[in-house]
């Protein structure tokens, strides 16, 4: 895996198992995020993230109206945003780690601090 496609994975662990493309391109540091969109595209080709369909949006981005996503939502995968639609600007979407257990890994190689950081800037953006 390439250096910047395994900072993308660190960034994205820190978020959770699913994520909003919005909440990433926040916390990414500024070189990563011109070259997200290509980025994430490689790491779901390589099955190593997955497009969730619209109706799959995790808690934190729902209406509150809405109740949350089901776990048999999370787990049944795979709608990613039509090609011909991307454009430069990053496109909202979701995306969920294909195995858990590389999500958890990600997350472990941050040292403590640093993940403590990158924690308060994601509740930040949710505020």
């Amino acid at each position: 895996m390439q250096p910047l496609t395994r900072m993308v994975v660190k960034f994205a662990a820190i978020i959770g198992p699913v994520f909003t493309t919005q909440l990433l391109l926040h916390i990414l540091p500024t070189g990563l995020r011109t070259h997200m969109n290509s980025l994430l595209d490689e790491l779901v080709s390589d099955n190593i993230l997955r497009w969730l369909k619209n109706t799959e949006v995790p808690e934190d981005v729902q209406d509150p109206t809405e109740g949350p996503a089901t776990s048999s939502q999370v787990e049944s995968s795979v709608q990613r945003p039509s090609p011909s639609t991307r454009t430069e600007e990053q496109q909202p979407g979701v995306l969920a780690f294909c195995v858990p257990l590389l999500q958890k890994a990600a997350y472990e190689l941050w040292p403590g601090r640093q993940r403590v950081a990158l924690r308060g800037k994601c509740a930040a953006f949710l505020e």
